[in-house]
Parts: structure tokens; C-alpha cells; sequence
């Protein structure tokens, strides 16, 4: 291995080895410390991964509950200005009939006015039955709610959240069509009627006069 000389091996020979060993263990060092590095940039990686994925939850999270409150607002809006559309047209109806009483003698217009009542009435219970189902902060079983507790659910089991469709009929009113009256009212214009809209919500008082 070494080469010999009178007082043992040759200095040279046996540097040179030494040489040897220390780039070899200097080399594997430095591979160890790559090694490490390289571990620690996984990790990196990976809890910079994970914090991208949480702020993108907390995001989804957000739009969700802004969604959810907007369509809390919407449905309240809707059901108060539907409520004053029939109270307006509850309205109406006792003001024509306190004045002109004359009317009540008129069978046909004692008739409509009762199926007027009746279908204000059907109309505000139906409405109201309606927001009870779909409002989205008591119901757990509105769509927009369980989409929510699915997003949590998958952040706690890691389980890939499933898509939730729910549907609900809404029941058409039954209006039944109601031939012009002798008093010369006619009920399908009014409820579709023909005229401007603003001339007609100025005919329900909507608008102040200044």
C-alpha cells in the first residue's frame, strides 16, 4: 500500500493517502449537508403549500358567507317589497269600497272583491311560507348552508368536500281566469296590466309628491 523506506513508510505516499481521506470525508460532508438542505426545502415547501391551501380556504370561506348574507338581504327585501305591493292592494280595496259603497250591491263586484281578499290573503301566507323554507340562517338544510359545513368538515378530514343541489318546487298560485265584471274591472289586467309602471305605482301612492 505504501512504499518503504529505512524508517518506516514513505512520507509521501502516506500524505497523498491522507489527502485522499480528507476529500473523501469532506466530499460526503458536504453531500450530508446538500442532503439536509434539500430536506429542509421540502419542508419549506411544503408548510408554504399548506399555508397557500388554508389562505384559500379562509378565502372560499369568505365569499361563501358573503353570498350567504347577500342572499339573506335579498330574500328579506324581496318578501317587504312584495308585502307592501299587497297591503297597497289591500288598500285599495277598502278605499273603494268605503267610497263607493254603491258597489256592494253589485253581485259581480262583491264577488271579485271577496277573491281579491282571498287571494291577497293565499298570496302573503304562500310568501311567507316560502322565506321560512329558504331563509339561510335557521335552515340547515339550505344549500348554501351545508356547502358551508361541508368546507368544514373537509378541512378537518382532509375528505374532498361533494357538490349539494338542493331544490324546492315552488307551487304556482291558482288564479283562476275571471271574466270582465259589469263594473268594468277586469282582474287579469289588473294583475297584468298594460299601462306604464310608473303611472300605475304613482295610482298606488308609491311615490311621494313633492
Amino acid at each position: 500500500m505504501f512504499s518503504r523506506e529505512i524508517n518506516g513508510y514513505k512520507k509521501s505516499d502516506v500524505d497523498s493517502f491522507i489527502q485522499r481521506m480528507k476529500a473523501s470525508y469532506e466530499a460526503k460532508l458536504m453531500e450530508e449537508k446538500l442532503k439536509a438542505l434539500d430536506s429542509e426545502r421540502k419542508v419549506l415547501d411544503m408548510k408554504n403549500e399548506r399555508f397557500d391551501i388554508e389562505n384559500k380556504e379562509k378565502n372560499i370561506m369568505t365569499a361563501l358567507n358573503a353570498i350567504e348574507k347577500a342572499k339573506r338581504f335579498q330574500e328579506e327585501g324581496s318578501r317587504k317589497f312584495y308585502r307592501l305591493i299587497m297591503e297597497k292592494l289591500e288598500l285599495l280595496i277598502k278605499e273603494l269600497d268605503i267610497k263607493f259603497p254603491q258597489l256592494r250591491k253589485n253581485q259581480n263586484f262583491e264577488s271579485l272583491l271577496s277573491e281579491f281578499s282571498v287571494m291577497i290573503n293565499n298570496y302573503k301566507a304562500s310568501l311567507e311560507e316560502r322565506i321560512n323554507i329558504t331563509q339561510p340562517v335557521y335552515s340547515e338544510n339550505d344549500s348554501m348552508r351545508l356547502l358551508l359545513n361541508k368546507m368544514q368538515d373537509y378541512k378537518k378530514t382532509n375528505e374532498a368536500p361533494k357538490e349539494v343541489h338542493i331544490s324546492i318546487k315552488k307551487k304556482a298560485p291558482d288564479l283562476r281566469a275571471i271574466p270582465e265584471k259589469e263594473s268594468g274591472f277586469n282582474l287579469e289586467e289588473a294583475l297584468h296590466p298594460t299601462e306604464d309602471l310608473e303611472e300605475i305605482m304613482k295610482a298606488f301612492d308609491f311615490y311621494n309628491e313633492d
